[in-house]
Protein backbone atom coordinates (compact mmCIF):
# COMPACT_ATOMS: atom_id res chain seq x y z
CA UNK A 1 0.00 0.00 0.00
CA UNK A 2 1.31 3.57 -0.62
CA UNK A 3 1.76 6.10 2.30
CA UNK A 4 0.32 8.95 1.90
CA UNK A 5 1.78 11.89 4.66
CA UNK A 6 -0.01 14.91 6.00
CA UNK A 7 1.11 18.08 5.41
CA UNK A 8 0.97 19.04 9.51
CA UNK A 9 3.81 17.84 11.51
CA UNK A 10 2.80 15.88 14.63
CA UNK A 11 -0.29 14.44 12.42
CA UNK A 12 0.55 10.17 11.87
CA UNK A 13 0.85 8.96 8.31
CA UNK A 14 -1.86 6.93 6.16
CA UNK A 15 -2.15 4.24 3.93
CA UNK A 16 -4.67 4.84 0.98
CA UNK A 17 -6.36 2.23 2.26
CA UNK A 18 -6.97 3.91 5.44
CA UNK A 19 -8.05 6.89 3.24
CA UNK A 20 -10.51 4.77 1.22
CA UNK A 21 -11.79 3.48 4.39
CA UNK A 22 -12.39 6.75 6.32
CA UNK A 23 -14.02 8.50 2.74
CA UNK A 24 -16.42 4.96 2.92
CA UNK A 25 -17.02 5.85 6.60
CA UNK A 26 -17.70 9.57 5.56
CA UNK A 27 -20.26 8.71 2.68
CA UNK A 28 -22.29 6.62 4.99
CA UNK A 29 -22.13 8.18 8.08
CA UNK A 30 -20.70 5.38 10.05
CA UNK A 31 -18.14 3.87 11.63
CA UNK A 32 -17.91 0.34 9.67
CA UNK A 33 -15.12 -0.46 12.50
CA UNK A 34 -17.70 -0.63 14.67
CA UNK A 35 -20.43 -2.38 13.53
CA UNK A 36 -20.63 -6.12 14.80
CA UNK A 37 -20.31 -9.41 12.72
CA UNK A 38 -23.97 -9.65 12.73
CA UNK A 39 -24.38 -5.73 11.02
CA UNK A 40 -21.50 -6.32 8.55
CA UNK A 41 -23.16 -9.46 6.93
CA UNK A 42 -26.34 -7.22 6.87
CA UNK A 43 -24.70 -4.44 5.28
CA UNK A 44 -22.71 -6.61 2.42
CA UNK A 45 -26.39 -8.27 1.86
CA UNK A 46 -27.81 -5.05 1.03
CA UNK A 47 -24.64 -3.53 -0.95
CA UNK A 48 -24.80 -6.51 -3.21
CA UNK A 49 -28.61 -5.98 -3.58
CA UNK A 50 -27.84 -1.96 -3.75
CA UNK A 51 -24.89 -2.86 -6.35
CA UNK A 52 -27.88 -5.53 -8.28
CA UNK A 53 -30.31 -2.76 -8.99
CA UNK A 54 -27.45 -0.53 -10.23
CA UNK A 55 -26.35 -2.77 -12.59
CA UNK A 56 -30.10 -3.36 -13.78
CA UNK A 57 -30.69 0.82 -13.87
CA UNK A 58 -27.12 1.08 -16.29
CA UNK A 59 -28.44 -1.39 -18.11
CA UNK A 60 -31.81 0.43 -18.66
CA UNK A 61 -30.26 3.47 -19.24
CA UNK A 62 -27.91 1.84 -22.33
CA UNK A 63 -31.35 1.04 -23.83
CA UNK A 64 -32.70 4.59 -23.19
CA UNK A 65 -29.61 6.22 -24.86
CA UNK A 66 -29.49 3.70 -27.38
CA UNK A 67 -33.30 4.78 -28.06
CA UNK A 68 -32.64 8.15 -27.82
CA UNK A 69 -30.16 7.94 -30.42
CA UNK A 70 -32.74 6.31 -33.13
CA UNK A 71 -35.04 8.69 -32.15
CA UNK A 72 -32.54 11.38 -32.89
CA UNK A 73 -31.76 9.72 -36.33
CA UNK A 74 -35.64 9.27 -36.70
CA UNK A 75 -35.95 13.28 -36.09
CA UNK A 76 -33.09 14.07 -38.65
CA UNK A 77 -34.47 11.73 -41.44
CA UNK A 78 -38.26 13.19 -40.77
CA UNK A 79 -36.92 16.49 -40.94
CA UNK A 80 -35.53 15.80 -44.36
CA UNK A 81 -38.80 14.51 -45.68
CA UNK A 82 -40.44 16.83 -44.32
CA UNK A 83 -38.23 19.10 -46.16
CA UNK A 84 -38.35 17.58 -49.52
CA UNK A 85 -42.27 17.27 -49.11
CA UNK A 86 -42.10 21.22 -48.17
CA UNK A 87 -40.07 21.87 -51.88
CA UNK A 88 -42.90 20.02 -53.52
CA UNK A 89 -45.55 21.84 -52.23
CA UNK A 90 -44.33 24.86 -53.14
CA UNK A 91 -43.44 23.88 -56.41
CA UNK A 92 -46.92 22.84 -56.63
CA UNK A 93 -48.27 26.10 -55.62
CA UNK A 94 -46.19 27.48 -58.08
CA UNK A 95 -47.84 25.74 -60.56
CA UNK A 96 -51.30 26.17 -59.68
CA UNK A 97 -50.44 30.05 -59.95
CA UNK A 98 -49.28 29.80 -63.29
CA UNK A 99 -52.27 27.84 -64.21
CA UNK A 100 -54.54 30.69 -62.96
CA UNK A 101 -52.56 33.07 -64.45
CA UNK A 102 -53.09 31.39 -67.73
CA UNK A 103 -57.37 30.96 -67.39
CA UNK A 104 -57.47 34.33 -66.35
CA UNK A 105 -55.19 35.19 -69.62
CA UNK A 106 -52.24 37.27 -67.61
CA UNK A 107 -50.04 35.39 -69.09
CA UNK A 108 -49.42 32.45 -71.64
CA UNK A 109 -48.14 31.31 -75.20
CA UNK A 110 -51.38 32.60 -76.29
CA UNK A 111 -52.24 35.67 -74.97
CA UNK A 112 -55.55 38.02 -76.42
CA UNK A 113 -54.56 39.97 -79.25
CA UNK A 114 -51.48 37.10 -80.15
CA UNK A 115 -51.96 37.54 -84.08
CA UNK A 116 -50.30 33.06 -84.22
CA UNK A 117 -53.48 31.79 -82.38
CA UNK A 118 -54.20 28.29 -83.76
Amino acid sequence: EQEVRGGCQGHSSHTTSDLRKENLNNELGMDLARLSVDELRVRIAQEREAHTREVANTAAAIVEREAAMERQRLRRLLEDEMDKTGRQRRATRYQNDIRNLVDDDRYGDHMPGDINVV
